[in-house]
Protein backbone atom coordinates (compact mmCIF):
# COMPACT_ATOMS: atom_id res chain seq x y z
CA UNK A 1 0.00 0.00 0.00
CA UNK A 2 2.84 2.65 0.95
CA UNK A 3 4.00 1.95 -2.41
CA UNK A 4 1.49 2.47 -4.35
CA UNK A 5 0.56 5.80 -2.61
CA UNK A 6 4.21 6.75 -3.21
CA UNK A 7 3.68 6.05 -6.69
CA UNK A 8 0.65 7.96 -7.10
CA UNK A 9 2.21 10.78 -5.15
CA UNK A 10 5.09 11.11 -7.29
CA UNK A 11 2.78 10.61 -10.77
CA UNK A 12 0.82 13.13 -9.36
CA UNK A 13 3.67 15.60 -8.43
CA UNK A 14 4.73 14.69 -12.64
CA UNK A 15 1.38 15.41 -13.90
CA UNK A 16 1.07 19.07 -12.01
CA UNK A 17 4.54 20.12 -12.95
CA UNK A 18 3.40 19.07 -16.81
CA UNK A 19 0.38 21.03 -16.44
CA UNK A 20 2.14 23.84 -15.18
CA UNK A 21 4.22 24.12 -17.61
CA UNK A 22 1.04 24.02 -20.25
CA UNK A 23 -0.07 26.82 -18.65
CA UNK A 24 3.05 28.62 -18.48
CA UNK A 25 4.37 28.04 -21.97
CA UNK A 26 2.03 30.55 -23.65
CA UNK A 27 2.81 33.01 -21.26
CA UNK A 28 5.68 32.97 -21.76
CA UNK A 29 6.03 32.78 -25.79
CA UNK A 30 3.57 35.54 -25.39
CA UNK A 31 6.60 38.07 -22.86
CA UNK A 32 9.07 37.25 -25.41
CA UNK A 33 7.23 37.72 -28.69
CA UNK A 34 6.44 41.41 -26.98
CA UNK A 35 10.12 42.05 -26.24
CA UNK A 36 11.14 41.21 -29.78
CA UNK A 37 8.15 43.93 -31.21
CA UNK A 38 8.95 46.93 -29.10
CA UNK A 39 10.64 49.16 -30.81
CA UNK A 40 13.08 52.21 -29.03
CA UNK A 41 13.58 55.46 -31.44
CA UNK A 42 15.74 57.68 -29.91
CA UNK A 43 14.41 61.28 -30.51
CA UNK A 44 17.86 63.09 -29.67
CA UNK A 45 18.19 64.73 -33.08
CA UNK A 46 16.39 67.90 -34.85
CA UNK A 47 14.50 69.63 -32.68
CA UNK A 48 13.61 72.91 -32.99
CA UNK A 49 14.54 75.85 -30.20
CA UNK A 50 13.46 78.89 -29.33
CA UNK A 51 13.75 80.67 -25.94
CA UNK A 52 10.76 82.52 -24.57
CA UNK A 53 7.11 81.92 -24.37
CA UNK A 54 5.56 81.70 -28.20
CA UNK A 55 1.63 82.27 -28.41
CA UNK A 56 0.75 79.33 -30.00
CA UNK A 57 3.85 77.20 -30.53
CA UNK A 58 1.61 74.06 -28.99
CA UNK A 59 -0.28 73.67 -32.42
CA UNK A 60 1.07 71.62 -35.47
CA UNK A 61 0.50 74.57 -37.82
CA UNK A 62 2.34 76.89 -36.21
CA UNK A 63 5.51 78.04 -38.33
CA UNK A 64 8.67 77.14 -36.59
CA UNK A 65 11.10 77.64 -39.82
CA UNK A 66 12.86 80.25 -38.00
CA UNK A 67 13.72 78.51 -34.77
CA UNK A 68 17.07 77.31 -33.86
CA UNK A 69 17.82 73.81 -34.65
CA UNK A 70 19.54 71.57 -32.06
CA UNK A 71 20.36 67.96 -30.81
CA UNK A 72 19.54 67.11 -27.39
CA UNK A 73 20.80 67.12 -24.52
CA UNK A 74 20.71 71.01 -24.26
CA UNK A 75 20.00 72.99 -21.59
CA UNK A 76 19.59 76.59 -22.68
CA UNK A 77 19.73 77.78 -18.91
CA UNK A 78 23.60 77.14 -19.34
CA UNK A 79 24.22 78.58 -23.03
CA UNK A 80 25.87 81.94 -22.96
CA UNK A 81 23.89 84.78 -22.99
CA UNK A 82 23.71 87.24 -25.70
CA UNK A 83 24.85 90.69 -24.96
CA UNK A 84 26.98 90.02 -22.30
CA UNK A 85 28.91 93.17 -19.97
CA UNK A 86 31.30 93.05 -17.82
CA UNK A 87 31.31 92.68 -14.30
CA UNK A 88 26.91 92.04 -14.89
CA UNK A 89 27.39 88.08 -16.73
CA UNK A 90 29.95 85.87 -17.23
CA UNK A 91 28.67 82.80 -19.67
CA UNK A 92 25.37 81.98 -19.11
CA UNK A 93 25.24 83.25 -14.87
CA UNK A 94 23.92 86.63 -14.30
CA UNK A 95 23.94 88.77 -10.87
CA UNK A 96 20.56 89.97 -12.09
CA UNK A 97 18.82 86.48 -11.75
CA UNK A 98 15.65 86.04 -10.46
CA UNK A 99 16.47 82.99 -8.74
CA UNK A 100 20.22 84.39 -7.32
CA UNK A 101 21.68 81.49 -5.27
CA UNK A 102 18.78 79.47 -5.99
CA UNK A 103 19.34 78.49 -9.29
CA UNK A 104 23.22 79.41 -9.40
CA UNK A 105 22.14 82.54 -10.75
CA UNK A 106 21.59 81.02 -14.23
CA UNK A 107 18.65 82.97 -16.04
CA UNK A 108 15.53 81.40 -15.33
CA UNK A 109 12.55 81.31 -17.86
CA UNK A 110 10.12 79.83 -20.66
CA UNK A 111 11.30 78.09 -23.53
CA UNK A 112 10.38 75.64 -26.52
CA UNK A 113 11.35 72.41 -28.04
CA UNK A 114 9.56 71.20 -30.65
CA UNK A 115 10.15 68.11 -33.28
CA UNK A 116 8.25 66.59 -36.05
CA UNK A 117 7.76 63.06 -36.99
CA UNK A 118 5.96 60.52 -38.81
CA UNK A 119 5.45 57.43 -37.84
CA UNK A 120 6.50 54.38 -40.62
CA UNK A 121 3.39 52.77 -42.69
CA UNK A 122 4.81 49.71 -42.60
CA UNK A 123 5.65 49.05 -38.54
CA UNK A 124 2.44 48.24 -36.65
CA UNK A 125 1.65 50.42 -33.48
CA UNK A 126 -0.01 49.39 -30.30
CA UNK A 127 1.30 52.19 -27.85
CA UNK A 128 3.35 54.82 -28.29
CA UNK A 129 4.75 55.97 -24.73
CA UNK A 130 7.48 59.14 -25.09
CA UNK A 131 9.98 59.13 -22.51
CA UNK A 132 12.32 62.04 -21.52
CA UNK A 133 15.59 61.93 -19.06
CA UNK A 134 15.17 64.82 -17.83
CA UNK A 135 13.26 68.44 -18.33
CA UNK A 136 13.85 70.98 -16.04
CA UNK A 137 11.24 72.07 -13.56
CA UNK A 138 7.06 72.88 -15.00
CA UNK A 139 7.03 71.16 -18.13
CA UNK A 140 4.38 70.47 -20.57
CA UNK A 141 3.80 67.79 -23.41
CA UNK A 142 2.22 68.99 -26.53
CA UNK A 143 1.31 66.29 -29.11
CA UNK A 144 -0.40 67.63 -32.47
CA UNK A 145 -1.74 70.57 -30.31
CA UNK A 146 -3.41 68.48 -27.59
CA UNK A 147 -1.73 68.52 -24.01
CA UNK A 148 0.02 65.12 -22.99
CA UNK A 149 0.73 65.92 -19.70
CA UNK A 150 2.43 68.17 -17.08
CA UNK A 151 5.50 67.25 -15.30
CA UNK A 152 6.11 69.65 -12.26
CA UNK A 153 9.50 68.46 -10.97
CA UNK A 154 13.03 69.20 -12.44
CA UNK A 155 15.68 66.87 -14.06
CA UNK A 156 13.30 63.66 -12.92
CA UNK A 157 12.36 61.08 -15.41
CA UNK A 158 8.69 60.59 -16.94
CA UNK A 159 7.31 59.37 -19.76
CA UNK A 160 3.82 60.31 -21.24
CA UNK A 161 1.41 57.83 -22.98
CA UNK A 162 0.76 59.60 -26.44
CA UNK A 163 -0.83 56.79 -28.72
CA UNK A 164 -4.39 58.48 -28.56
CA UNK A 165 -2.49 61.79 -29.67
CA UNK A 166 -0.74 60.95 -33.05
CA UNK A 167 -1.42 60.61 -36.00
CA UNK A 168 -2.12 57.91 -38.47
CA UNK A 169 1.41 56.46 -39.84
CA UNK A 170 2.80 58.20 -42.60
CA UNK A 171 0.87 61.29 -41.04
CA UNK A 172 3.03 64.16 -39.82
CA UNK A 173 3.05 64.90 -36.14
CA UNK A 174 4.05 67.64 -33.85
CA UNK A 175 5.69 67.29 -30.27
Amino acid sequence: MEIKWRRQKKQSKIFSHILLFVFLLPVFIACQQQKQARTEILFDDDWKFQLGDVEGAESPLFNDDSWRTLDLPHDWSIENLPNQEPDNVVGPFSRESIGATATGYTVVGTAWYRKTFTLDKDKRFNQTIINFDGVYMNSEVWVNGKLAGIQPYGYTAFQFDITELLNAPGQPNVL
